[in-house]
This record gives structure tokens, C-alpha cells and sequence, in this order.
């Protein structure tokens, strides 16, 4: 069984580059960049996004005839708008002389090289390049849980096979991910005939959260005139989710550990032992507390809450999802309205450090903000974000009139040649400099240093820096 730590690991290997398909070099071969057109969205059922495999070369544009050839119906796109070719390090953009020109990443460029998760912009089309061609995932769906991302698939795979038994199941997950909602899921589909009872275990105070979670007995302590039930009994037949696992007290992670060990519990005061039927779900968005056994948290209970492990992705590593969360919120809105691609953009560069809950709050707000809701630009935006999404913010010219300029600095034009990767770390002192320059940005270091995001998140664990996004 891969440990949590295995599991976190690979979801880096989302973030790695997209290398070439080659006949020459069968390692490289395994890895694949689609070109997903997330705007305007695909009026076919079923299919959240048109999209194409690159393979060697790709060309994009309204009227293009090279094949292969990715044709878009949009007015504000060239004939042929751009080009993304492969090459022995990865993929590069070339924008050909297009009228609108091609931003990449909210910046306008020339020749760039792309990475899994960059925004393109052509005029009013909008695309992310992802790993994977967008799935179907209408069975996460059905229980509220929204995403046609390579990511999301793997979430729905780990979500069947957690059905299949009475495994203990830790999710893992940022804040705004919805843990809540997969653990709900897994209930419901699971087929529990018990209740669903969920428990922030930081929001007891210490002192109650044993009986709360047990129960007691008369007279177990002062104030207990009668047998209370637990939260365990509550659930009986059904589903337990110990939300916020990393606040659990050690004293009742002993007692715990106890319980899923024997599959019994024992109310408080009580001297009897009793048997439960009752599936047991953690959720953290604090993984290194739980992993570090310096912090408190054990390591043995640890393994019995990871008999299968399910993360949830950040909104970050799954863009192509922005887009069909944002169509769920849209129906209470004007579902038929066609929006500023501009707004699109800001939208889907932006990280969401609070995930969806902070998207769908935010567009609601900004949707409410217009009248009407097709009038709402990027600036609106802006003004419930206090930056421009993509690390770009707004200033006035000499002028009066608002022009965007960016606050990091990748260095997205490239030269004719590209860089070399490298065999080994860069200077620390550099590395943090480009660091700082980018905001820890891991894309945009990334194309600074010619390499892949998994090499970046390696070069911060070597020189003992956080991870921040």
C-alpha cells in the first residue's frame, strides 16, 4: 500500500513538463499535450470541451487547411493564429503574425514555450494545454461533484475502489477542494443506510470531544445526569467523517487508534465495549502535520486512517474545470449570455488560493455587481480580487485611461534557441532571487529555467524552502 507521502508525490507528476512524442526516444513518447478549448464552450452534450492531441505540430486558427489543423468558428481568430510544435525538450507556442497577436498566461508573446496548465488566448477563443483530453465524469456529477480533468478521473477511480469495502479513507485536500462533498459521496454511493456525521474535530473543545465522540454514562463526570449517545452511535450503519483530523488531541488519538483497531469503543465512564458498524472517513488540508511525528500527530494511527487515500486537486493543477464549475453557477444567472473572453481569461489564470468555494463566491458576487451580467469585464473582477488574476494588476496612464501591466516577470520571450535544460540545482541565491521575482509562481520558474514543474517543487525541498502558491 503507497504511503500518504507516495501519494502527494504523485500528484506533482501533473505538474511535470509535457514531453515530446518521438519515435527516437520511447521514454518521452509516453507523454501527451492536448489543446482543450475551454472558450466559447462545445454546444455538443456530453462533451464539456473540443479539443485536440498536439502530437509533433499543431496549428490553430479560424481557417487553417495544414493538417493537423485545430479550426475555430470564432470571428476575432486569424486564419492561422498559431502553431504549438514539439521539440526535444517539450512544446513550443509560435503566434503567426495574427491580428489579435497570442497571449499565453495573460501575456502577449511571439514564441514560448508551453507547459501543462497554461492558458492560451486567441482572440475570443480560450484554450488549456492539459495531459489528458477532458473525460467524462458524469458519475461524479450526479453527486455534486464537478470536473472533467485528468486529475478529477483519478479522484472518481480512488472514490470507486473506497466503495468496495469498509476501508478507512483519509482525504486530503487545500482549503475550498470539498472534502466535505467527496466524503458525502462517498456515503451516498456506498449505499449506507446510516446517517452521514460529519465532526470538525477543532471546532470541541478538547475536554467534550471524547464523549461527544463516544458517548458517556451517567455519572461518568459533573454534569452527565443521563447516558448520552456519540456522535459513533449517531452514525451507526452509516458514514463518520473526522474533519480537520490534524486538530485531533494525542490523548484521544490513542483511544481512537484503540477503536479502529478493534472495531469496539467505549462510552465514557462506561466499563463495557461496544462493537460499531460504522465507515470511518478523515479529512486534512494539513498534510505535513500529520506526516511529521514531531508535531504530535501518530504515526500509527496515521497508517490506519490511509487504507485508501483520496486527493483532491486545487483548482490550480485543473483549470479545464474552472470552466464547467463556472457553467453550474452561471444557471442561476443568464445561462444563454456569452461573456467577455477577457473575463473567461482573468477567471481561469487565476490560482484560487481558497479553490472553488472562493470561485463560486466570487462570481456570484461579480455577476451580481453587473447589469447586465454580460457588461461584467476583467476589471470588475479585479475590484473583488485586488489584483489581476495571472499576477497582472491595472494602472492609470498619464491619460486617465487604464492599461495592464504585469507584477512578475517570466521571461516568456524566448530566444530562437531554446534554453538547455540543467543537469543540476541553480545557485541557491539565484534560485531564491527568481523566487521572490516570480511570487513563487511554479510555472513561471519554471519557464525561466527551461525545466518542468516537478524539478522546481525538487529544487525547494533541496534548498529547505516552503511550498507556497
Amino acid at each position: 500500500m503507497a504511503s500518504i507521502a507516495e501519494h502527494w508525490e504523485a500528484t506533482l507528476v501533473q505538474d511535470d513538463t509535457i514531453k515530446q512524442e518521438s519515435p527516437h526516444n520511447p521514454v518521452k513518447a509516453d507523454r501527451q499535450l492536448y489543446l482543450n478549448l475551454l472558450y466559447p464552450p462545445s454546444k455538443k452534450p456530453g462533451r464539456p470541451h473540443r479539443f485536440m492531441r498536439i502530437g509533433s505540430r499543431l496549428d490553430v486558427g479560424r481557417e487553417t487547411m495544414r493538417e493537423p489543423c485545430f479550426q475555430i468558428p470564432v470571428g476575432t481568430v486569424s486564419r492561422t493564429h498559431f502553431t504549438i510544435e514539439s521539440d526535444d525538450v517539450g512544446w513550443v507556442l509560435h503566434d503567426r503574425n495574427s491580428s489579435n497577436g497570442t497571449l499565453l498566461n495573460g501575456q502577449l508573446v511571439k514564441k514560448a514555450r508551453v507547459f501543462e496548465q497554461d492558458i492560451i488566448r486567441a482572440g475570443g477563443a480560450i484554450f488549456v494545454a492539459t495531459s489528458s483530453p477532458p473525460l467524462d465524469l458524469g458519475w461524479l456529477e450526479s453527486f455534486g461533484v464537478i470536473g472533467c480533468s485528468g486529475p478529477m478521473g483519478r479522484v472518481a477511480e480512488t472514490a470507486r475502489s473506497a466503495l468496495k469495502d469498509m476501508s478507512n479513507v483519509l482525504i486530503l485536500g487545500e482549503t475550498g477542494t470539498g472534502k466535505e462533498i467527496i466524503a458525502s459521496m462517498l456515503h451516498r454511493a456506498g449505499g449506507r443506510t446510516g446517517n452521514f456525521v460529519p465532526v470538525n474535530c477543532g471546532a470541541i473543545p478538547e475536554q467534550l470531544l471524547e464523549s461527544t465522540l463516544f458517548g458517556c454514562v451517567k455519572g461518568a463526570f459533573t454534569g452527565a445526569d443521563a447516558d448520552r449517545p456519540g456522535l459513533l452511535l449517531e452514525a451507526e450503519g452509516g458514514t463518520l467523517l473526522l474533519d480537520e483530523i490534524a486538530e485531533l488531541p494525542q490523548t484521544l488519538q490513542v483511544k481512537l487508534l484503540r477503536t479502529l483497531e478493534e472495531r469496539t469503543y467505549m462510552p465514557v465512564g462506561s466499563t463495557r465495549a461496544l462493537p460499531f458498524d460504522v465507515k470511518i472517513l478523515a479529512a486534512t488540508n494539513r498534510l505535513d502535520s500529520i506526516q511529521d511525528p514531531a508535531l504530535g500527530f501518530r504515526q500509527d494511527l496515521l497508517a490506519r486512517l490511509e487504507d485508501l487515500v483520496i486527493y483532491l486537486p486545487p483548482l490550480r493543477q485543473r483549470r479545464e474545470d474552472i470552466i464547467l464549475l463556472l457553467q453550474s453557477c452561471l444557471k442561476e444567472f443568464s445561462p444563454g449570455v456569452m461573456y467577455d473572453p477577457g473575463l473567461i481569461e482573468a477567471l481561469v489564470l487565476h490560482d484560487w488560493p481558497r479553490n472553488t468555494r472562493q470561485l463560486l463566491k466570487t462570481v456570484k458576487q461579480v455577476l451580481k455587481a453587473g447589469s447586465p451580467p454580460e457588461s461584467v469585464t476583467a476589471e470588475t473582477l479585479y475590484l473583488y480580487l485586488g489584483t489581476w488574476p495571472g499576477g497582472h494588476k491595472s494602472t492609470e496612464n498619464g491619460s486617465g485611461a487604464t492599461t495592464r501591466i504585469g507584477i512578475t516577470s517570466p521571461p516568456t520571450q524566448m530566444p530562437e534557441e531554446p534554453k538547455s535544460r540543467r543537469d543540476g540545482p541553480p545557485d541557491q541565491q539565484e534560485f531564491e532571487m527568481v523566487l521572490q521575482a516570480n511570487h513563487y509562481n511554479v510555472s513561471a520558474m519554471a519557464r525561466h529555467f527551461a525545466c518542468d514543474r516537478r524539478q522546481i517543487y525538487r529544487w525547494l525541498e533541496h534548498f529547505g524552502i516552503e511550498r507556497e502558491s
